[in-house]
């Protein structure tokens, strides 16, 4: 976006005298502070138009989408117990991995009650792929990088695959009919991966 800065200077024209009226009543940095917040304004009145003042963090807080569950959540936990036997030696991976994990399932969840979807078990959260898309695309929104989106995937997709694979029996709640897992639940985590795959084919040469 172009700034203008205000000169009250002299623009030395031949023969021309300068006469500084701005200055008795205002000083060229309060003019300049006063024409930014009228473009803070009108960007904010303009629905859709993502707000660039500030950095990428500040308008990701701003926007609620950097909350997270809590961190004994049991999905949380079950994917802790996954990284700590695949990356033992690495507990800040670890710690930056479940983050991603936890944001973006804090946005389901919140989204689950804001619409009345009973969120009687984890399972529910890895059952909603149009609200995992739209914190993704919502974060592109506000200036994410494709790269960190994709990042975020890649975090999701092994998520997906130990839900449909080793969760069920790490959780002694999962459902499990005739002495295995729900097969219907099981189906609704891998509509979940292939409508994620659709919206983000990029993913699919990671």
């Amino acid at each position: 976006m172009l700034q203008v800065e205000l000169w009250l200077g002299s623009w030395e024209l031949p023969n021309v005298p300068f006469v500084n009226h701005v200055a008795p009543y205002v000083k060229a940095s309060y003019m300049n502070y006063w024409c930014n917040n009228i473009k803070r304004e009108e960007i904010d009145r303009i629905p859709n138009v993502p707000n660039y003042f500030g950095s990428l963090i500040e308008r990701l807080w701003g926007a609620g989408l950097q909350k997270q569950l809590t961190k004994d959540h049991p999905l949380i936990s079950l994917y802790r117990n996954v990284y700590w036997m695949t990356h033992p030696y690495q507990p800040k991976a670890i710690k930056r991995y479940l983050a991603t994990a936890s944001r973006v399932l804090r946005y389901v969840q919140d989204k689950c009650i804001q619409n009345e979807i009973p969120v009687h078990h984890w399972l529910v959260l890895l059952q909603q792929p149009d609200y995992i898309i739209e914190y993704l695309r919502l974060r592109e929104k506000l200036g994410q990088a494709t790269r960190t989106t994709i990042n975020y995937l890649q975090v999701l997709k092994p998520l997906l695959f130990h839900a449909m694979t080793s969760f069920p029996y790490d959780d002694p709640t999962f459902p499990i009919v005739d002495g295995v897992p729900d097969h219907k639940v099981i189906d609704g985590f891998k509509y979940t991966l292939d409508q994620l795959l659709k919206a983000f084919p990029e993913i699919k040469k990671k």
